[in-house]
């Protein structure tokens, strides 16, 4: 008596790390999404035989908007790693002292954080988030100019270092709710809690 015993198959078809099907029904609140579907191997008489793929074709567009968002993530990273962090150290370099130092570490915070009132009415001004972001984060890369310079020279007068990390900090900060914003808009709500 001869049986026809289908062997399991060891590898599946893998879903891009962002798909969507896989999160439709997780409500993004530390629940892990199980779809029946999912848990169905695709081609199995439980599916109806179907050799359906796990998940849709996503758009390329999706797909470089994704890509792109990654991208940001980690520029931000390394922006935050060599620049941003050592601009505390930078005063005493320059021989600015301790004190400032300790103010520099503070009030553009302060500066910034009320600095980034200004983004609703600049967004509805330039009529996109993306223009905003985009202008604030070139304003907010152009702050190092002049403190390379002055690295190279050696040299920077206290109000110039504070001026220019409050002008870093405001279009940093001034740039976060139009970019928390055009975020949500770009990437698809199912994805978004996993992503």
């Amino acid at each position: 008596m001869s049986s026809s015993v289908k062997t399991p198959r060891l590898f599946r078809a893998r879903r891009p790390w962002y798909d969507a099907s896989a999160s439709q029904e997780s409500s993004g609140v530390g629940e892990i999404a199980v779809s029946e579907q999912a848990a169905v191997p695709p081609g199995s008489p439980a599916r109806g035989g179907d050799s359906a793929p796990l998940a849709e074709p996503e758009s390329p567009r999706l797909t470089r908007d994704l890509t792109a968002s990654v991208g940001d993530a980690g520029a931000f990273g390394v922006m935050v790693g060599i620049g941003e962090t050592y601009v505390p150290a930078f005063v005493l370099a320059v021989g600015l002292g301790d004190v400032f130092a300790g103010l520099i570490s503070s009030v553009p915070l302060l500066i910034g954080s009320l600095l980034q009132l200004i983004s609703p009415w600049a967004v509805e001004r330039l009529q996109s988030h993306r223009k905003w972001v985009v202008l604030c984060s070139g304003m907010q890369a152009l702050c190092f100019v002049p403190l390379t310079m002055a690295a190279y020279q050696g040299h920077i007068t206290a109000w110039g270092a504070m001026a220019v990390a409050s002008l870093y900090w405001g279009t940093g900060l001034a740039t976060g709710p139009a970019w928390n914003t055009w975020q949500g808009t770009t990437i698809p709500r199912p994805i978004r809690a996993t992503f």
